[in-house]
């Protein structure tokens, strides 16, 4: 990373200096190097914020072709309570890779059996790809009937996903519902983009609060159908980009408040606004590593599981939790870096993060963007790897009925392997 942004600098000092000879015939010295700066950052601008949609452009028919494969190991699911199973009316070649991904993985009712020693329920995992529907709310209605087929509202919880990426659902999120209720969840999410998750981020991030939008109102919609008395309670999740597209699909905290019975969002970027209005509105003392925002009352973030029970006062329900490890890039990169020193870089540092670490203009912002090309290459509990974290999350937002803190215990112990 390194050797080719020093090589972008040599190529940027020799154009602006080119260019500054050329504008030197018609203008001062100090006039025409000054001009010349101006124009070559200009330019780079353009040309940098193009690459992202050219590469796309060029690189279309591979990321279609990564779409259409299936991950080594992925079978096409028996149970009639999974989209591309023999209870669906999405063909198992319409979910795309990472559909395909997820549905394969849901939890069996054998392993669900052995960890509580009771009867389980099949969990439901719904999921649409891009290619079984043309546009969000095409999507959105087709999950909605996915869900209706396979009787989800009828379950205890029905928690809608956000994908990421090329339709990536993180299994770390999913995995805890299923063993806190013993399969009585119904999951499901859709997929917005065939791209990588680098690409994504930098073009798809309006396309993934959309989907997220289209989504929740879908459900939303068919929940308000179902007597009071009877109603799943619906919560939200996401990871990476998708915890950006699920957390600003709602307006403020009021609003995420009044339609949901809680929410998780895992690593979310620092570009999320809904995560930036509060972590910037936290109360005097607290950090921007691990805010405070009206004692706690609804609204936690973490760096690690233990933090939810900061601070001491009632977490009322609903409860929403920002996930977010203090060393993760991903939450922390912002271009603003590269003139500003971040309030996580001023204030007594976090665990996670070196204490002589210093902020350079520039060279932090480097070092921090090269960090998030290796962020889930890092033991648990650092960078952009979570682990078992959303256990104790889930268990804190939606605890099921007699549910102990040992049995939050066992279940990190069981899914830590």
């Amino acid at each position: 990373v390194f050797v080719l942004l020093l090589a972008m600098g040599r190529l940027i000092r020799r154009l602006t200096c080119a260019l500054a000879k050329v504008l030197g015939r018609l203008l001062s010295d100090v006039m025409a190097r000054g001009l010349a700066a101006v124009m070559v950052t200009v330019i780079g601008a353009v040309v940098l914020g193009s690459l992202p949609r050219l590469a796309v452009v060029v690189l279309h028919p591979v990321f279609r072709s990564a779409n259409a494969a299936t991950a080594p190991g992925v079978e096409p699911p028996t149970s009639d309570y999974v989209s591309g199973g023999p209870g669906s009316s999405i063909a198992w070649s319409d979910l795309g890779d990472q559909g395909r991904t997820f549905v394969a993985g849901v939890t069996s009712t054998s392993d669900l059996e052995d960890f509580s020693g009771r009867q389980a329920r099949e969990p439901i995992r719904a999921f649409v790809g891009v290619d079984s529907a043309g546009t969000a709310q095409a999507r959105a209605q087709r999950a909605v009937a996915e869900l209706e087929r396979f009787g989800a509202f009828g379950r205890a919880v029905i928690a809608v996903g956000t994908s990421a990426g090329a339709g990536i659902v993180d299994p770390g999120q999913v995995v805890p519902l299923e063993y806190l209720y013993n399969g009585d969840v119904a999951t499901v999410s859709t997929q917005y983009s065939i791209l990588p998750s680098f690409l994504s981020f930098a073009v798809d991030r309006p396309n993934s609060v959309a989907e997220s939008k289209a989504l929740i109102e879908a459900v939303r919609e068919r929940l308000q159908q179902v007597p009071a008395g009877e109603r799943p309670r619906m919560v939200v999740f996401g990871e990476s980009l998708g915890a950006f597209g699920a957390s600003d699909a709602f307006e403020d905290l009021a609003d995420l408040l009044r339609r949901t019975d809680g929410a998780m969002f895992q690593g979310p970027p620092n570009a999320t606004s809904l995560w930036q209005r509060y972590t910037d509105d936290r109360q005097p003392g607290s950090p921007e590593h691990l805010p405070v925002y009206e004692d706690g009352r609804h609204l936690r973030w973490a760096n690690q599981p233990q933090d939810l029970a900061s601070p001491p006062e009632p977490f009322a329900a609903p409860r929403i939790v920002y996930l977010q490890n203090s060393s993760d890039p991903v939450v922390w990169w912002s271009p603003t870096i590269i003139w500003s020193r971040p309030d996580w870089l001023a204030e007594p540092r976090a665990n996670g993060v070196l204490p002589g670490l210093p902020w350079l203009p520039v060279v932090t912002f480097i070092g921090l963007s090269g960090d998030m090309m290796d962020s889930q290459s890092v033991p648990v509990g650092h960078g952009h790897v979570y682990g078992t974290a959303p256990v104790v999350a889930w268990a804190d937002i939606l605890r099921p009925p007699g549910w102990r803190p040992c049995q939050t215990v066992k279940l990190q112990q069981h899914l830590g392997g």
